[in-house]
């Protein structure tokens, strides 16, 4: 049985120093310091997870108090940044929670707080996490929820600004490593659903989020999109990987290799690279059907 402070309220209410802020950082901007300095005011356990990044940048993390750093030599890719994270908190911490975030998201210093709160109470055994809704930051209009219930279940959800039970995340498991980047909120989330869990998005916390480098607007529609053809590859192989697994729903199945169909379409057309865009296409198909998985290597 977990035990809380004096001062705690209730059962349904969590002290900031029982959550874990893990953030992943790949040649961030500048401005991030100011984004992990707005958590140091709240109380929380941080963990900031380098996969790459200049000298002076490390040692003005180093500056932050309270922040323990774990710096990789090399990108050692998004899943595995993850779980050294996750892996630190869960061993070395007495915590609860996890909450987890990159470098593109803009959060409130609450959301961690709002987040795990709004687990603890309505919590029921099926419930794997609490993300918040993510709207794009290139995307100017205001979002519209319609819920009545603070909670909205869906079949996934990006894993920055997520916030993981240890409990759960225990037996769910790590993110896995083998796909490096893209496709591991979705081969998270799907596990959980195959152990029997929900995926819940708090529809009163609203998180922006950079989801692509570009977007296009069709028909009131907003879609961001990535221009780079690495990123290209990893999406579209991964997505072949997800649809091998048996964890995997059918009709997410289908969907996504109707999507891949129109993806090789949009990728081309946008590509300013045309060419690499064809050849990391094929090596993408060729890779996720035979299992080649990892960082990609051209």
């Amino acid at each position: 049985m977990h035990k809380f402070s004096k001062n705690t309220a209730s059962k349904t209410d969590i002290k900031a120093s029982r959550i874990a802020i893990v953030f992943v950082l790949f040649y961030p901007e500048v401005n991030t310091m100011k984004f992990i300095n707005n958590f140091t005011r709240v109380g929380y356990q941080l963990i900031a997870v380098v996969n790459g990044a200049d000298e002076k940048l490390i040692l003005r993390l180093n500056k932050i108090s309270g922040l323990h750093l774990i710096v990789n030599k090399k990108n050692v890719g998004l899943a595995k940044a993850l779980n050294q994270g996750i892996n630190y908190a869960f061993n070395t911490m007495q915590i609860r929670f996890v909450a987890l975030f990159d470098q593109d998201s803009e959060p409130s210093p609450q959301h961690p707080l709002i987040l795990a709160r709004s687990w603890l109470k309505n919590h029921d055994k099926n419930i794997a996490f609490v993300a918040p809704v993510i709207q794009d930051i290139k995307n100017r209009n205001l979002l519209q929820i319609d819920s009545n219930h603070p909670f909205l279940f869906v079949e996934s959800a990006i894993t920055s600004g997520s916030v993981i039970p240890k409990d759960v995340f225990l037996e769910v498991g790590p993110m896995n490593e083998k796909l490096f980047i893209d496709g591991i909120d979705h081969d998270w989330c799907f596990r959980a659903a195959s152990k029997g869990y929900k995926i819940a998005l708090n529809t009163e916390v609203v998180m922006k989020h950079n989801l692509g480098e570009h977007y296009i607007s069709l028909f009131n529609l907003f879609k961001p999109f990535h221009r780079s053809p690495v990123r290209h590859y990893y999406i579209i192989r991964n997505s072949i990987v997800l649809m091998k697994k048996d964890y995997v729903p059918l009709k997410w199945k289908c969907l996504e290799l109707f999507k891949m169909i129109r993806r090789f379409v949009f990728y081309l057309f946008v590509s300013e690279d045309k060419f690499k865009t064809l050849k990391y296409t094929f090596f993408a198909v060729f890779d996720g059907i035979f299992n080649r998985l990892g960082e990609f290597k051209n």
